[in-house]
């Protein structure tokens, strides 16, 4: 496998890998991994990284949730063991670190988030469905699924309405959902009440372009949506980046070209991080030009940054890795 090459403003080049972390450590509840840190003197990602495999021989990663700098929740989308997995640093796949039961009746699950209880849900486009595992793991319950929406429920993305973002339609703390409605008209973003189930829509039907996918937040409580890329009928024009306030109103902060749908804000500079090529991750500022960050992550299916935003998490199906990009202390001059 061909060395990952990552750029930032210039090219920039592949330095030492970080040791692996202790694969015994536990797991720590999941609810204390929700509290965002102050920030550190030096925050983000300078002009000059380093690259690992993480987690290596995952054959379809997909969502990401960061617990720590060494243990992450993988999201894995296909192969009869689909699931998901308690992926810890420097080690192997195997099935033995399933955190869910796996296989049905996950169908092909994408997204993940996690409660402020410790909940885990899961965004399953094809099973039309979102589901809820104990944050202990164990077998996946339905929670959102047609009888509560519509039928043309199709679920991608899922994350928590933070602090401030209340509105007629949805109240901090509910779970969004992003709704693609298999590309039709009837694609939507969802609120769901955490407790009851009770669901509401944010904003429907042609306030968007595309269906609506992938979702994140940045430090202000901002909440960015993307559009699904493809361009056939009923899709109205090109790939969007968008905002979403709490009333339904959606802000396009983007317009152009895109492979994938994932995007991650940095949780410190809000800068925006997305896949205009696939396998490579380009980052921008709102107004401002996207500029390449990082390339030879082939399949990217999501990426995630740790709270600290001195470490970016990324799926690569075609490598079969979660593959960390950290910051180092010296920029790489070379050729």
């Amino acid at each position: 496998m061909r060395p990952l090459r990552l750029t930032g403003l210039a090219l920039l080049a592949l330095m030492a890998c970080e040791p692996p972390g202790d694969p015994t450590a536990p797991l720590p509840p999941l609810e204390t991994t929700l509290t965002k840190p102050a920030p550190a003197p030096d925050v983000g990602l300078p002009q000059g990284y380093s690259a690992s495999a993480f987690y290596d021989g995952l054959r379809g990663p997909d969502g990401i949730w960061v617990l720590t700098n060494s243990q992450l929740l993988v999201v894995k989308e296909f192969g009869g063991d689909q699931g998901v997995y308690l992926a810890k640093k420097g080690r192997s796949y195997k099935l033995s670190d399933a955190f869910s039961t796996l296989g049905p009746p996950f169908v092909s699950p994408d997204d993940i988030t996690v409660g402020p209880d410790g909940t885990v849900y899961v965004a399953d486009g094809q099973a039309q469905t979102v589901w809820k595992i104990d944050r202990h793991g164990g077998a996946p319950t339905a929670f959102v699924t047609t009888a509560t929406t519509r039928g043309s429920f199709n679920p991608f993305g899922v994350i928590f309405a933070p602090d401030g973002f209340d509105g007629p339609n949805v109240d901090p703390g509910d779970l969004i959902v992003s709704d693609n409605a298999y590309g039709g008209l009837d694609r939507a973003v969802w609120a769901v009440d955490p407790v009851t189930g009770a669901t509401s829509i944010i904003a429907e039907g042609t306030v968007w372009d595309n269906g609506p996918i992938d979702m994140d937040l940045s430090s202000d409580g901002t909440l960015y949506v993307t559009e699904n890329p493809g361009t056939t009928p009923p899709a109205l024009g090109p790939y969007r980046i968008l905002t979403l306030d709490s009333d339904g109103t959606v802000t396009p902060v983007y317009t152009g070209t895109a492979a994938r749908t994932e995007i991650a804000i940095h949780p410190i500079t809000d800068e925006i991080f997305f896949v205009i090529e696939d396998g490579m991750i380009y980052r921008m500022t709102v107004g401002g030009t996207p500029t390449l960050f990082a390339s030879e992550l082939g399949g990217t299916q999501d990426f995630e940054f740790n709270h600290a935003g001195n470490r970016l998490y990324v799926s690569s199906r075609v490598r079969q890795q979660v593959v960390q990009i950290h910051a180092v202390q010296k920029v790489w001059t070379g050729n």
